[in-house]
């Protein structure tokens, strides 16, 4: 039985790049299949072991939080659905843990998957902006925005971004096609990420190259694929008139154009009288934080920011003060929903994280140490995913979970391991 399921379990996650491109229906389908599989599994072999550790104990609270919001949410039905269900990426974090442990197999095969998914991804894309479609049939939205096989969805720098760099980790833990990885993603997977402009990702991308830099050696092909890469960065930011609006120009407009606005014209709220980004997103996090004042201790129930927003809005600026499903930033949005208990355990574990990667980055430019660096990959990708300071996605969207969840798996292998 023990055989059985890891081979089936092994083969499922090694597909599941491939499937995470076909969209959330499918892939939460399988994140909550293993899921209970593996708990009845967990229990019949007593397997209670994998999840007594710092990562499930504090996923565990966390989701607990969510669900003691949600009863005390006015949309009590929609939030505890959601609530209810979130434990399932928790879960999974420890079915890949086990599995990578008990599967000799597991990252090689992993790796291979992966890599082949996105020279796929990758091939269409690069097609897509080159012959103006892709091999479905899909055209881009606009001259400065490619989707590749993700239709209309703006979300393919995001899986680039959140997946790709897990090889970095396989090739460091394996110590082996290290150099490759580093061509791989300046040559092919960085560009695709700047043409898919989502300029958020973009600019995390840039901080994630800057470690690279700092923590992983480069060979002559490594170096001469960044300077290739600046080559190409600085053409299509400062000399290509399309890219160089897309990425620069719109932004900086906003902050000439749109002057900070005094939001407190009740005389009851006033949290911020600057912008970020752009007004549509500062009309969200003031009423992120207009809602938080009002519900500090745990919100007002997970995935219900959309609910109540047009009653905390500012009531000003209306060309801009448009409501949305959730305020775009993890940070506003678990304050706004949940409350001070659960944003202070996303803040703990992202300072915690933070403090560990400066560790192994003194360790690694004084004295020399590289047997942390397969640690670090993963940390660096975790501290990406959940990064505070740029406008995210919604932080309870099943898709975005699962993608955000999958690295701790391998990090709790290190971690047991180590």
């Amino acid at each position: 039985m023990k055989l059985r399921f890891i081979s089936i379990s092994s083969f499922i996650i090694y597909l599941f790049p491939a499937v995470l491109i076909s969209g959330p229906f499918v892939s939460d389908l399988i994140v909550s299949t293993l899921s209970i599989a593996f708990i009845i599994y967990a229990i019949f072999k007593k397997l209670f072991v994998y999840f007594k550790n710092i990562f499930f104990y504090c996923f565990l609270f966390f989701w607990l939080i969510c669900i003691l919001s949600s009863f005390f949410s006015q949309q009590f039905i929609f939030s505890i659905m959601n609530s209810l269900f979130f434990i399932r990426f928790g879960i999974f974090s420890i079915l890949i843990y086990y599995l990578v442990k008990n599967n000799p197999n597991f990252i090689k095969n992993f790796y291979y998957t992966t890599l082949c998914t996105l020279i796929v991804l990758l091939a269409d894309a690069y097609f897509q902006k080159f012959f103006g479609v892709n091999i479905t049939g899909n055209i881009p939205v606009t001259i400065t925005k490619i989707h590749g096989l993700f239709g209309k969805k703006e979300i393919l720098g995001t899986y680039l971004l959140r997946i790709s760099p897990i090889l970095l980790f396989i090739c460091l833990f394996q110590k082996k096609n290290i150099n490759f990885f580093l061509i791989f993603f300046y040559v092919f997977v960085e560009p695709i990420i700047f043409y898919s402009g989502q300029r958020s990702i973009f600019y995390v991308s840039l901080i994630y190259i800057v470690c690279l830099i700092l923590f992983v050696k480069h060979n002559r092909k490594a170096i001469a694929a960044l300077i290739f890469l600046f080559i190409f960065l600085y053409y299509n930011l400062f000399l290509n008139k399309n890219y160089n609006h897309r990425m620069i120009k719109d932004i900086t407009v906003n902050y000439q154009m749109y002057k900070p606005y005094n939001y407190d014209v009740d005389g009851k709220y006033k949290y911020l009288n600057f912008m970020f980004y752009s007004p549509n997103q500062t009309i969200l996090w003031i009423t992120s934080l207009n809602i938080f004042m009002d519900n500090k201790i745990i919100g007002v129930g997970p995935n219900t920011f959309r609910y109540i927003c047009d009653k905390y809005k500012p009531k000003i600026d209306y060309e801009h003060n448009k409501c949305s499903t959730h305020p775009h930033n993890f940070a506003f949005q678990l304050l706004a929903e949940i409350g001070l208990v659960g944003f202070m355990i996303y803040a703990c574990a992202y300072f915690f994280l933070f403090k560990k990667i400066m560790i192994n980055l003194y360790r690694k430019i004084f004295y020399q140490e590289d047997k942390n660096l397969p640690h670090s990959a993963l940390i660096i990708l975790i501290l990406i995913n959940f990064f505070p300071l740029i406008t995210n996605g919604n932080f309870f969207n099943n898709y975005l979970s699962i993608i955000n969840f999958l690295p701790f798996g391998f990090l709790l292998f290190l971690t047991h391991k180590k």
